[in-house]
């Protein structure tokens, strides 16, 4: 998504990549609203660091943070008693 090496995301990609999502057309007051809300840092720009920052990451690999899995509720036991 950095085509250019620049280190920030272009706004034409940015474009592309809600375009690809089924978002249609992006107008460019759109596409300026989208930059400021990812614009972490308030440059102007999105950079790695702001795109990081909108992602959930924990670690230090920057891995995606895993959540435990729901535990089944407990049957009471006269439910367990009935069922056998």
């Amino acid at each position: 998504y950095d085509p250019h090496g620049t280190g920030f995301l272009d706004n034409e990609i940015l474009r592309n990549i809600f375009q690809n999502l089924g978002f249609g057309d992006i107008s460019d007051e759109d596409l300026d609203i989208l930059v400021e809300t990812g614009d972490g840092d308030k440059d102007g720009k999105i950079s790695l660091a702001d795109f990081r920052n909108m992602l959930p990451m924990s670690g230090e690999a920057g891995g995606a943070e895993e959540k435990p899995a729901a535990a089944a509720p407990e049957k009471p036991k006269e439910a367990e008693e009935e069922a056998a």
